[in-house]
């Protein structure tokens, strides 16, 4: 059994934990293209709100007699 694992190094014979790990991201946003989707949303919620595309109340007004 004893010769299943090596004998640790001198140096880290105490077991201290010796890696080092770094990690970085850097982010960049384009306001453009935020400003032309915040614009896109705002053109697509004024039309669901204001348009009626069924259809329906027009024919109901045009053979109103």
């Amino acid at each position: 059994m004893s010769g299943d694992l090596p004998d640790p190094a001198p140096e880290n014979i105490d077991g201290a934990k010796t890696v080092q790990y770094s990690h970085e991201i850097h982010h960049r946003i384009n306001w453009g293209y935020v400003a032309l989707g915040v614009a896109a949303i705002l053109v697509v919620a004024y039309v669901w709100a204001n348009v009626d595309l069924s259809g329906e109340d027009e024919e109901a007004s045009l053979g109103g007699s």
